[in-house]
């Protein structure tokens, strides 16, 4: 007892310290009492309650002024119930010492010369914990091993598990005692049969008292013969305990240390096969079990793989219930208290326990899920260092995010180890890597930057005080370039000097999404600081730039305020001075200072400390910072100048509002959206308009009432009205318009659009109709799949490069909001206008809210309604071909969010020219329903693009649109001045009044299409400047005929009737004006998909209706998250299902887009459109059609193509593929399909991500017409740090209550399971 305390309660750098010193230091410290606790993990469970004694004693709540020894290992438990201040230590062997005890240990062997081995091979282990270590008898069983092993170095090598090297000591043990008794031990593993059946029981009886928490057990309970006890004491295992009773003495043993018992008692279930499996789901029930028993479950995980496999299936389904909803709040350290420790022991027994298997079917099968974010402090030397290393090299993709911090000052090893850590490629990992105050230095850090090449996706970077010199700053910049996602870099309190900043600086521009800079303390003097800063206009994002402590002189300073670009997003900036040489701030530098404010726009937090400056100095400073917006805090030196008058003042604290500013046209690059609802019962709502000063003010008007004309007696304009069609209804407006604010941006700007999300009870998500989103996929805005929804009261910032330039828009892609209204134009130029451009948005318009029209539908992928809204069947409206146009019952539509109900007088748009002017419109379908053909009146459209990219161009009588695509064209004003239509007209030309209705002989073989007198279109003018414009034009639309025939383009038919004199142009026969991406393609190098668009078993690709996935799929793609597509089901009978398709990294891949029916189903004119992708238009195939009444014929299509199978769920070439047109193809990314038939498309498959493909009419969409494209998956950007995340959502505490729940939900499935067989 008395080397107990010298070695554990007296400070270690006192020497010859004896008995009489231990009162005198008892008293110097006021603690008078020394408690020693001997076998506090043998007490029964009820002392262990916190109303004991002892948990009292331990917690300080008696005897508080005390020192207290406890002759426990950690495992026992017995940190429940310290507390910080207690003067608390558990016993066992200190580090220190136990190289002597090694030396004595090996010295009563006479081999003097394996001590020195053993110690050396400790140095180099991190097999062994830490604790174990301070354990006697543990210590001399691995000197054991190492005199009895035959390879000894393997036993400490560090591929060596615990459980290995527990099975090498109980091996060692069994081998000496047989050799002792002159018994025959063929191998290892073939232990003599009495011996077997000894150990066994023990495990038995080992098992038990974990779960009593005993450790002392009678003889009897452990062995029925004299000799088997005499084997168990000389293994080492188990010592004799004196008797508690006098009176009634029995003869008791107990486990020298609890991890053999917890050894012994994994080997017990490893070995009894027949009810491993129960016993384990006993034993982890909860989530404070498996921390409990995390020892035995390494053990357990360590013996096969087929335990293994049990213990992880529990264990992952304990995290799936209790832990995995705080699995990001973890991973970003938002978590705190007992729930931030227990996910953080649970991860950690996780990883150790998965490094004792060795397996890595778990990792892939059953862990992935646990995995997927790991956050962990560590230091390189360790048992979980080495647990995370094998799971990155055996499963390294199925982490996606990783965040490891090394806190041990002066850990040599750490670099090395993530050097080594990044030997494999990691694309898609999220990495945050932390070094503190440890040996990096040049040589390291040139290692590292090659290997930082692993892991492109890496987001943080700390080397804060790492001996980084010029030359590994130099080694580090040139790694920028393969880390373009890098968030944060802190290089503080090392000496990169000038010539490691420049390095820096010229590849800064590498990490545009930089939103942390540290370079305090470098020594880094005015000119690399001011080449620094010219080159902060390449990181838009950075909010913190700490350059403090560096040898700034006040001229350098000054400069760097010259020359500083606009930074709008920097909220800190750190410029404070080297305390060794302070610089002063003059007049000519304050003034510098204070012309760099309206340049930072969103400083918060300005530090100047150790800057010598003067009163009137501070004064301007001060009186500058007033005006700031935003600036909310000044630290300022303690000690001014002699003449300053704010010497004891460390900072100076601004009063001000804090405000958030809306961009204004003029800063296009930078947008913020703004949801807000339009209530029926509002009397009054706001419009917006932008000032000159780039501020947005609010105005009262009236809200969408015709009978109303306005607000306390004054007269309110038409045009300040929000009027639809003239019908009252809610809207969404963005902004507060309708249709949205326009976006105009250059190519290739850095743009971010904040949506703040004010609608009362929607979610919402915004997609940016024909943007590439390179590089930033999850951006698409596609809920479930890119992104999670915006909820109410929300917001959410869209980040993106502009590009292609071409005329787009954005819209809510949640649910049918488009119909709301939620959508506007985004347009991207490359170069200054040469003539007027103007907008036609066109969409149509219920008088009905989206949500509505999707709870009523007939057609819903979840529920079927009731389908007011709908057409019968032989209501609906036909083509001209004799194909549907659409089920839903057309109301109106508008453009330019104006437009007319029946014969009401609602305000229509307006077109001004001047005459002889030429004037280009950018029309944007925005709909969802319907295809239109629009046109002018007696004036020709020059068609100059589609879908923002060039064609040669062409002149036509109209367009026809569908949803989703935009027309770029040229109206010459040449003629009459006066007033036009602009009609926008559906395809309906009547009712088919022959075709048959039942569903199983659906044919257009004999239809005929018969007109009737229903007109669906809108209408806006084009008004000649200087035209009367109080009434409506009397234009008509221009008569076709024979020797003028009328030319439309995009026709989704082959012709209309010869009497008609319309020739109609297909998209695929235009062209582009630039070689287009297919060009010069080789037939190996393209691969070919098809994918047949129906109604087969409701709207459906390939006969799959999608299923969106529970969480987007950047955030886990996952089994978990989506739902299965069996290839077989979905062929013959249909599915619904989270249909993806894989597609390789850069090939050309070609779309066989068709519409093939089977005899049982109709088909309709489809509007494709894939997100992330313009691709080229290379073949198109009509059916043939009657010339004389335009139908076509036969019923079966084009053809070229035949279905696969009865179903048509597939099609393919019914001899080999048609002629392809690669050269100047034209270039889309939304293409309207003729029915029956086909277009062919071609697009580079080197924009890695999940992109959805999807037919844009919202009644296919909504009922499952769409699908994921997964493009080189290996090759996903990884979302930024912070990205929202989302699923399905499980909370059930872990505790009993929670458990007995999670047992009776599994015993009801299983009952309901078998009443349904």
């Amino acid at each position: 007892m008395e080397d107990i305390i010298l070695d554990q309660c007296l400070p270690s750098e006192d020497e010859d310290i004896h008995r009489e010193v231990i009162d005198h230091l008892l008293h110097k410290s006021k603690a008078k009492i020394l408690f020693v606790l001997d076998g506090y993990d043998e007490l029964h469970a009820g002392c262990k309650k916190k109303n004991g004694t002892i948990p009292k004693l331990l917690s300080g709540k008696i005897f508080k002024k005390t020192h207290i020894l406890v002759s426990s290992l950690p495992s026992s438990g017995i940190e429940e119930n310290l507390k910080v201040e207690q003067r608390v230590w558990v016993s066992g062997i200190a580090r220190e010492n136990v190289a002597p005890c090694i030396e004595r240990y090996f010295n009563a062997c006479s081999r003097p010369e394996l001590a020195l081995e053993l110690q050396s091979a400790l140095r180099d282990a991190y097999t062994i914990p830490e604790d174990l270590l301070k354990s006697p008898i543990f210590l001399m069983l691995l000197c054991l091993v190492w005199e009895e092993s035959l390879d000894a170095y393997r036993v400490l090598s560090n591929r060596m598990t615990l459980t290995g090297l527990y099975k090498e000591m109980l091996t060692s043990g069994v081998r000496r005692y047989c050799r002792w008794k002159h018994i025959d031990m063929l191998d290892d593993d073939d232990l003599p049969q009495n011996l077997s059946d000894c150990l066994k029981t023990l495990g038995q009886a080992a098992l038990e008292g974990l779960k009593t928490h005993r450790s002392h057990f009678d003889v009897s309970e452990v062995t029925t013969d004299g000799r088997d006890i005499d084997f168990l004491l000389r293994l080492g295992m188990v010592s004799r305990v004196p008797p508690a009773s006098k009176r009634h003495p029995r003869e008791q043993i107990t486990f020298n240390h609890k991890t053999m018992q917890e050894f012994l008692a994994a080997r017990y279930i490893a070995v009894s096969h027949s009810c491993s499996q129960t016993k384990i789901q006993e034993l982890i029930s909860t989530i404070d079990a498996s921390l409990e028993y995390k020892t035995l479950l390494q053990f357990l995980c360590g013996f096969n793989e087929q335990t293994a496999i049990v213990v992880f299936q529990q264990v992952c389904k304990l995290y799936n219930y209790f832990l995995k909803g705080y699995r990001e709040a973890y991973y970003e350290g938002t978590v705190a208290g007992e729930t931030a420790r227990t996910y953080s022991d649970y991860m950690i027994m996780c990883l150790l326990s998965l490094r004792e298997s060795q397996s890595r079917y778990i990792v892939a099968k059953v862990m992935s899920p646990v995995f997927h974010s790991i956050n962990l402090s560590l230091c390189a030397s360790c048992r979980l260092s080495a647990a995370l290393k094998y799971l990155l090299q055996v499963a390294g993709n199925d982490v996606r995010q990783l965040k490891i911090c090394f806190l041990n000052p002066g850990d040599d090893a750490a670099a090395n180890y993530v050097t080594s850590l990044l030997s494999r490629s990691f694309p898609r990992l999220q990495l945050d890597v932390r070094l503190f105050d440890c040996q990096v230095g040049a040589d390291r850090m040139g290692i590292l930057a090659v290997r930082l090449r692993s892991a492109p996706c890496l987001q943080t970077l700390y080397l804060e005080g790492t001996h980084l010199d010029d030359e590994a700053a130099e080694a580090l910049a040139h790694a920028l370039f393969y880390v373009p996602l890098l968030e944060e870099l802190e290089l503080s309190n090392n000496q990169i000097g000038d010539p490691g900043m420049t390095a820096i600086s010229k590849e800064i521009h590498n990490v545009p999404n930089l939103t942390f800079f540290g370079i305090n303390d470098n020594d880094i003097g005015d000119a690399s600081i001011v080449a620094m800063s010219t080159r902060l206009k390449h990181l838009p994002a950075l909010r913190e730039l700490r350059l403090g402590g560096n040898s700034l002189s006040a001229s350098g300073i000054r400069t760097f305020f010259a020359v500083i670009p606009n930074m709008r997003n920097l909220d800190t900036l750190d410029l404070s001075s080297s305390s060794k040489d302070p610089a002063r701030m003059d007049a000519k530098t304050v003034a510098s200072l204070v012309q760099a404010f309206p340049r930072l726009t969103a400083l918060v937090i300005l530090k100047l400390l150790n800057l010598a400056m003067k009163k009137a100095q501070l004064e301007k400073i001060m009186k500058a910072a007033e005006e700031h917006t935003k600036l909310h805090k000044i630290c300022l030196p303690r000690q001014l100048s002699s003449t300053g008058a704010m010497a004891d003042e460390s900072s100076a604290r601004l009063a001000g509002v804090i405000t958030t500013d809306l961009e204004c046209k003029s800063h296009p690059a930078a947008r913020s959206l703004e949801l807000v609802p339009l209530e029926k019962t509002d009397t009054q709502s706001v419009w917006v308009s932008i000032t000159d000063d780039g501020h947005l003010e609010l105005f009262t008007t009236l809200t969408l009432d015709p009978h109303r004309d306005d607000v306390n007696g004054t007269r309110v304009s038409a045009d300040d009205v929000i009027t639809a069609d003239g019908v009252q209804r809610n809207v969404i407006l963005v902004n507060d318009q309708f249709p949205g604010p326009a976006i105009e941006v250059m190519e290739g700007a850095q743009v971010a659009v904040t949506v703040v999300n004010q609608l009362l009870t929607e979610a919402v998500t915004i997609h940016w109709h024909g943007l590439h989103m390179r590089n930033t996929p999850w951006m698409d805005g596609v809920p479930s799949v890119t992104q999670c929804p915006i909820m109410p009261h929300e917001s959410f910032t869209y980040r993106f490069r502009a590009f292609p330039a071409g005329t787009f828009y954005y819209h809510s892609h949640m649910s049918s909001q488009m119909a709301d209204g939620l959508f506007g134009a985004l347009i991207i130029h490359n170069s200054q206008p040469t003539i007027p451009s103007t907008l036609l948005l066109l969409n149509e318009w219920y008088h009905e809210e989206a949500e509505t029209l999707d709870i009523d539908s007939r057609y819903n992928l979840y529920h079927k309604g009731a389908g007011q809204f709908e057409f019968d069947e032989r209501s609906r409206g036909y083509s001209v071909d004799g194909v549907e146009i659409i089920g839903r019952k057309y109301v109106s539509a508008l453009i330019n969010g104006r437009g007319r109900y029946k014969s009401n007088k609602a305000p229509l748009s307006k077109f001004t020219v001047e005459e002889g002017q030429k004037i280009r419109i950018r029309l944007i379908h925005a709909g969802g329903d319907n295809n239109f053909k629009v046109s002018i009146d007696q004036h020709a459209l020059r068609v100059l693009a589609s879908d923002g990219h060039d064609i040669n161009p062409l002149t036509v009588d109209a367009i026809i649109v569908s949803p989703g695509e935009r027309f770029d064209f040229e109206v010459n004003a040449t003629a009459s001045p006066d007033m036009y239509w602009i009609r926008a007209e559906t395809l309906r030309e009547g009712i088919c009044v022959t075709c048959p209705f039942n569903f199983g002989s659906y044919s257009f073989e004999h239809a005929t299409i018969t007109p009737d007198d229903v007109v669906e279109d809108t209408r806006a003018v084009l008004i000649y400047q200087g035209s009367s414009s109080d009434k409506d034009p009397a234009s008509q639309a221009r008569q076709c005929t024979k020797e003028n025939p009328c030319i439309f383009l995009n026709c989704p038919f082959k012709g209309y009737p010869e009497d008609r004199h319309i020739v109609c142009i297909s998209i695929a026969d235009t062209s582009t004006p630039t070689p287009s991406q297919g060009d010069s393609v080789e037939d190996d190098d393209v691969e070919e998909y098809f994918l047949n668009f129906g109604f087969h078993v409701g709207s459906s690709i390939n006969m799959h209706q999608f299923l969106p996935p529970i969480s987007p799929l950047y955030q886990s793609s996952s089994a978990n998250t989506t739902v299965p597509c069996p290839l077989e089901q979905c062929h013959q009978q249909g599915c619904k299902c989270t249909h993806i398709l894989d597609l390789p990294f850069n090939k050309t891949i070609q779309l066989v887009l068709a519409t093939y029916p089977d005899p049982r189903s109709r088909t309709a004119h489809h509007n494709v459109h894939i997100h992330g992708y313009t691709f080229d238009v290379v073949a198109a195939g009509y059916p043939s059609f009657n010339g004389t009444t335009g139908v076509f014929t036969p019923a079966h299509g084009n053809p070229d193509v035949v279905c696969s199978n009865e179903q048509c769920s597939t099609v393919t070439w019914r001899q080999g593929p048609p002629s392809i047109k690669l050269r100047n193809a034209p270039q889309k990314d939304t293409v309207l399909l003729p029915a029956p038939g086909y277009m062919v498309v071609r697009f580079r498959s080197d924009n890695p991500g999940f992109w959805l493909l999807h037919c844009h009419q919202s009644m296919h969409l909504a009922e499952g017409m769409a699908m994921v494209l997964n493009v080189a998956e290996d090759r996903h950007p990884a979302p930024p740090s912070g990205f929202p995340k989302c699923g399905n959502f499980r909370n059930l505490r872990a505790t009993k209550l929670g458990n007995l729940w999670l047992q009776y939900w599994d015993q009801l499935q299983e009952a309901l399971q078998l009443g349904q067989d």
